[in-house]
């Protein structure tokens, strides 16, 4: 899992509540390929909470298959 207290989008710095996790998803997408390149393998990416969509944290889980460095 990977959680922050904050919401990494810049696109959304002056926003403080979505009505639905678009934005989200475009993080989950960009959070896969940056992971799926970082250990050169594919990437799961599944969005779980959401700051701006109300929860306390930003929270993904994060599945990597067969990374480089096992």
């Amino acid at each position: 899992m990977f959680d922050i207290n904050f919401c990494p989008c810049p696109m959304l710095a002056e926003v403080d509540k979505l009505e639905s996790n678009t934005w989200c998803q475009c993080t989950a997408g960009y959070s896969k390929v940056l992971f799926e390149r970082a250990f050169a393998c594919q990437a799961d990416v599944e969005l779980l909470k959401s700051i701006k969509l109300g929860d306390p944290i930003c929270l993904m889980k994060i599945i990597l298959h067969n990374p480089s460095w096992r």
